[in-house]
């Protein structure tokens, strides 16, 4: 009786672990965020730098008058046309921090001739990343003449300016450190107002503070946008809430690196089978910390079927990496070798690599056949030869066994 009550219990248990099998197979993984916010901007919004993925905001897509952030906008379309120079970040930096407009114009007169070519680069460049909301007429941070974009966008875009080692080192960011990059006020100058600062918590909408703080932790660095705070204290503080519920909640996935093979594809009628699939840049995504990367994957459309000959750094497709069943990035799939049209073997869907490797194959068989021929020859002529001196041996015996029978006259 003990017996079969122990085995219905091993029963149950075995039906109830193949049932959460099924369940965890069949339901997509759900990542609570662990951290609650409490931040007083009324809009804000943090991105990976990295990735430009927007992960936590709030209004961030409303449309709003970019002028508080036109330098950052400026400095970060100046940075994408030519690489700021160590010199011109250092005065990148006091532009944000102390809203030094004469060094401003100064460096886009000096990267773009004029600010009509800026204006026009900066719409261009947002249009080719996809950030719509971006438009602006001019690039005065006093002039309300049209400019538009939303945080979200203005995010994204200003994102790669912080995605270097010499932007690290002269904006002061490193690993478990948040740095302000940014405000609207003079930091300095609030700093020395600081209770008349913490007083004013009714201030008009032109007044509030607009900030951006960068935070790193190993491989992620996040950037944050936050407007309309109350005084510069709290926008420090909403910041920094922002930049810790980001690092304490996310990482940078580097799925595909730059000229490696990311994933292979068919070739037809070529002397190799596949071919690789390289990007010709970096592909960074942001996964909840608790995530595991098994739930990435990476798969390839091709324009078209892939014929030999296929040149090297071809492009014949797109590579997409999937997070639990949607598309989170893709970019340009580039052939990593040349593959020249296979001989007719190809035609039954053998590769001239395989034919190669069937006739070494064949040549080895035939050579250790003729090898095991030979060698069983040998041993069957050694045993002819010793059966035949046997023979020999026996026959020249009985001779002289008979000879000497007549030498002595004996019966025969």
């Amino acid at each position: 009786m003990a017996n079969r009550c122990h085995k219905k219990t091993f029963q149950f248990k075995i039906i109830i672990a193949i049932l959460m099998v099924v369940f965890t197979m069949c339901v997509p993984p759900t990542f609570a965020l662990e951290k609650n916010l409490f931040v007083d901007a009324n809009n804000y919004c943090g991105v990976d730098i990295k990735s430009r993925s927007a992960l936590i905001d709030k209004d961030s897509t409303a449309q709003i008058n970019p002028k508080e952030y036109i330098y950052m906008l400026g400095i970060a379309a100046a940075n994408e046309k030519t690489k700021l120079s160590n010199d011109e970040l250092e005065i990148a930096k006091k532009i944000f921090t102390e809203n030094d407009s004469a060094q401003f114009e100064k460096l886009m007169t000096k990267k773009f001739g004029d600010s009509t070519k800026a204006i026009e680069f900066i719409n261009k460049s947002a249009k080719g990343k996809s950030l719509t909301n971006i438009n602006i007429k001019s690039l005065s941070s006093k002039d309300d003449s049209g400019n538009s974009a939303s945080l979200r966008d203005i995010a994204i875009f200003v994102a790669p300016l912080f995605n270097s080692e010499d932007a690290n080192k002269v904006f002061g960011i490193k690993k478990d450190v948040k740095v302000s990059v940014f405000s609207n006020v003079n930091i300095k100058k609030s700093n020395k107002e600081k209770k008349s600062d913490e007083k004013s918590t009714s201030l008009s909408n032109s007044n509030k503070v607009h900030f951006a703080m960068v935070g790193s932790n190993g491989d992620s660095t996040f950037l944050v946008l936050s407007m309309n705070s109350a005084s510069v204290n709290r926008a420090i503080n909403d910041s920094e809430e922002l930049l810790s519920y980001a690092l304490y909640n996310f990482r940078t996935f580097h799925v595909i690196k730059k000229d490696k093979v990311a994933t292979k594809v068919d070739v037809k009628d070529g002397a190799k089978r596949t071919v690789g699939i390289v990007s010709k840049s970096d592909v960074f995504i942001s996964l909840p910390k608790e995530a595991d990367d098994g739930i990435i994957d990476i798969k390839f459309t091709a324009d078209k079927e892939v014929k030999a000959p296929v040149k090297a750094g071809e492009k014949i497709g797109k590579i997409e990496v999937w997070e639990v069943g949607k598309v989170v990035a893709s970019v340009d799939g580039f052939t990593q070798e040349s593959i020249k049209k296979g001989g007719i073997w190809t035609k039954i869907g053998l590769t001239d690599q395989n034919m190669f490797y069937i006739a070494i194959t064949l040549v080895l068989i035939i050579i250790l056949g003729t090898v095991i021929k030979l060698r069983r020859r040998a041993i069957r002529k050694k045993r002819e030869r010793i059966i035949r001196q046997r023979r020999e041996a026996e026959e020249r015996r009985k001779a002289e066994e008979l000879a000497e029978k007549r030498r002595r006259n004996w019966p025969l």
